[in-house]
């Protein structure tokens, strides 16, 4: 086995030491992950990036399975670590360390407030804690250049018309999987769908904004501040509709 499941980690474990490790948090309905491939694809392609050993699939499902059904929740909220194990002394690892692995499973409910429309606005310092002091439901990012990044905890998309665009992600940002979801489905539903550098004025001129991340989905946004506009909420709520069915769970 080329992986360790763990429910404690020791001091000299590579993950406690230095933070070595990649993680997944992932929407279960029932005892299956939703959107399962794109989470795979991404951790596979991050442990790969990091030279930590790639788990085997097929064990990691059938814990996974193990882990929600003794849970038995009809959605669960469920972060998995994959960490590089223990080492040696510095940042030096063995040769063909297994990587060691956590499940966090927890109850998860879809809260109404989500899907009525997002109160946003653009951070500046401190990040989440300003989005949350101001009683906003997330916050925008911006690079050095004001180019429009992603959310807090979210990717962003406009929608003007058929016409849906989501930043880059060349230099900064998360390519969440609910983001890869509706890049590969959108054009199958009669959007073109671009990829390209944003700014704020691009906001303003949107017809609607939405948010998604692996937990939420597809999330609209009411208003963002600074932006003297209302943005419409059907469009956004009409792609929602399209994903919110428990496809490609396993």
């Amino acid at each position: 086995m080329n992986y360790y499941i763990k429910n404690h980690y020791c001091f000299d474990d590579s993950l406690v030491q230095y933070g070595d490790g990649v993680f997944e948090t992932m929407l279960a309905v029932g005892s299956g992950i939703h959107h399962w491939p794109y989470h795979w694809t991404r951790l596979k392609n991050s442990c790969e990036r990091l030279e930590i050993t790639v788990p085997d699939e097929a064990a990691l499902i059938q814990q996974l399975h193990t882990a929600l059904a003794i849970q038995n929740n009809q959605f669960s909220l469920v972060k998995m670590i994959v960490a590089r194990g223990q080492g040696l002394r510095g940042y030096r690892s063995l040769p063909e360390q297994p990587c060691t692995v956590q499940f966090n499973v927890a109850p998860y409910t879809f809260a109404a407030s989500m899907y009525q429309g997002l109160r946003v606005r653009i951070c500046q310092t401190r990040l989440r804690r300003e989005a949350a002091d101001t009683q906003f439901d997330e916050g925008l990012l911006l690079d050095y250049d004001s180019h429009l990044i992603e959310g807090l905890i979210s990717n962003v998309f406009l929608i003007n018309n058929q016409q849906i665009t989501t930043p880059a992600l060349k230099t900064a940002g998360v390519a969440g999987t609910m983001r890869a979801y509706l890049l590969d489905s959108l054009p199958n539903q009669g959007y073109t769908v671009n990829i390209q550098a944003l700014t704020l004025t691009d906001i303003a001129s949107a017809d609607a904004v939405f948010l998604t991340n692996a937990s939420g989905g597809v999330m609209p946004v009411k208003s963002i501040q600074g932006i003297a506009k209302s943005f419409e909420l059907a469009p956004a709520q009409t792609i929602r509709h399209l994903t919110e069915h428990p496809c490609s769970c396993v």
